[in-house]
């Protein structure tokens, strides 16, 4: 026989990886989504869509502009 045309069978770990490369790229995508839900609840409370926070502060004037101040989340430091 000629040593070009025998082929050597792939090894397990060869075939257990392009069996399984799929799942584990399904699992990459599906896990962020997971997480989306507070990082959009925290994108809009950054954007001031949700309001300014969990308690406001109060107003204070700084030169011709006022602010006003709350707290981001009502949790201890």
């Amino acid at each position: 026989m000629n040593p070009a045309n025998t082929t050597s069978s792939p090894s397990r770990l060869s075939l257990f990886w392009h069996k399984w490369r799929f799942h584990l790229n399904v699992l990459l995508l599906l896990i962020p989504l997971g997480f989306m839900p507070k990082y959009l609840s925290e994108a809009a409370l950054f954007r001031g869509d949700a309001g300014l926070g969990e308690r406001e502060v109060g107003e204070v004037q700084v030169g011709p502009w006022s602010l006003r101040l709350a707290e981001f989340r009502n949790e201890a430091p």
